[in-house]
């Protein structure tokens, strides 16, 4: 599986003041139904680098991609937990 994450590094007064932020995330195959609306996304994410007083100093898009059915057995599956009472 793969996720399309637009991550952004909000504007700091010293270095480390703020974590980078994920700005967005599509999955593959919502990209794939609506390229238009993932170049929007990552456009309006870009505009908030810029003017007078940005929000954010950078913005990068990043593909991730991982093992989708164990994200699936995360979400489907419950857990067991072993213990002893005594």
């Amino acid at each position: 599986m793969k996720l399309h994450v637009i991550f952004g590094q909000r504007v700091c007064d010293y270095e480390g003041q703020h974590a980078p932020e994920v700005l967005d995330c599509w999955d593959e195959f919502s990209r794939d139904e609506n390229p238009d609306g993932w170049s929007k996304a990552l456009q309006q994410a870009l505009e908030r680098t810029r003017g007078d007083r940005p929000e954010f100093s950078s913005v990068v898009a990043v593909d991730v991609t991982f093992d989708g059915r164990k994200v699936y057995r995360l979400l489907n599956e419950t857990p067991v937990i072993e213990a002893k009472v005594d």
